[in-house]
């Protein structure tokens, strides 16, 4: 998943340059490009992470620590 944060990273990094830049054409097309890979790869990333992580924390831990967590939210 740490992979995944440095893909999203280099699309998020491209789109600032793109609006640097100042043109109205190259902020377009980063929107576009990258705009759409990173709404792509969040949504997948949020996916895996649900499925995932949600499961490991089922798995590892009691029902009273779940409670104590959620109590600290």
């Amino acid at each position: 998943m740490q992979f995944e944060h440095r893909e999203l990273k280099k699309h998020k990094e491209a789109m600032i340059d793109a609006i640097n830049s100042g043109s109205e054409i190259k902020i377009k097309e980063a929107l576009n490009k990258n705009g759409r890979i990173i709404i792509e790869k969040l949504r997948n990333h949020i996916k895996d992470e649900d499925e995932v992580l949600y499961r490991i924390v089922l798995r590892d831990f009691k029902e009273e620590e779940l409670q104590k967590m959620f109590a600290l939210l």
